[in-house]
């Protein structure tokens, strides 16, 4: 989405539906998005290529309850 910044995007697609992954890579520039109705929804993060995975992260918390620290 031209224009649109990877966080926002992120953040819209992990509040406003369910039975998905999100995966965010900041220092690639991209995010990975995936449909899983039936192995669970997750959302993680992978700060550097080759890093681990960060599973559950701060933004997912805060993008379905705002409210959330």
């Amino acid at each position: 989405m031209r224009g649109a910044k990877l966080s926002e995007v992120r953040d819209a697609m992990w509040k406003n539906h369910r039975d998905i992954g999100v995966g965010w890579y900041p220092s690639g520039g991209f995010i990975h998005i995936d449909y899983r109705p039936d192995i669970g929804e997750t959302a993680w993060t992978q700060l550097k290529p080759n890093a681990e995975n960060i599973y559950h992260p701060r933004w997912a918390s805060r993008a379905r309850d705002p409210g959330s620290s």
